[in-house]
């Protein structure tokens, strides 16, 4: 039993009442989360999501906002590092949708609150090692 169904168990430990939850590759499918923001899509299965209703899919590749980060142009464009960065300027989602820039970290997908100044290196403790969300 997991811990939020042990909370949700009602009184008497009667466990045919406690909602279904859904399995990890469901929830990684659909949800990100991060330090200031949660984000919920809808996949293109209608078995499992009903049909959305509006056309943000096409404008965003992986369905997820892309997270926010500063440019640097020294010749060809490039995503300076997070200890490089000064915390308060960031390129336009536009620029950012539009230009393939890798990052130059290590992370496998950038993770959305990594060029956050606060959360400093407690980034790392929050990403998946396998995966990188």
């Amino acid at each position: 039993m997991t811990l939020l169904s042990h909370i949700l168990t009602p009184r008497g430990n009667d466990i045919s009442n406690v909602p279904d939850f859904p399995a990890e590759e469901w929830y990684t499918e659909h949800f990100r989360e991060s330090q200031y923001l949660l984000q919920v899509v809808k996949c293109d299965d209608q078995q499992c999501c009903s049909p959305r209703r509006s056309s943000l899919h096409v404008l965003l590749h992986d369905l997820f906002l892309l997270p926010p980060y500063s440019i640097q142009v020294n010749g060809h464009p490039a995503i300076p590092d997070p200890e490089q960065h000064d915390g308060k300027t960031f390129a336009p989602f536009l620029i950012r949708h539009c230009l393939p820039i890798q990052p130059l970290h290590t992370f496998t997908s950038m993770p959305y609150d990594l060029y956050c100044p606060n959360l400093g290196h407690d980034i790392e403790k929050r990403c998946c090692n396998t995966c990188g969300i």
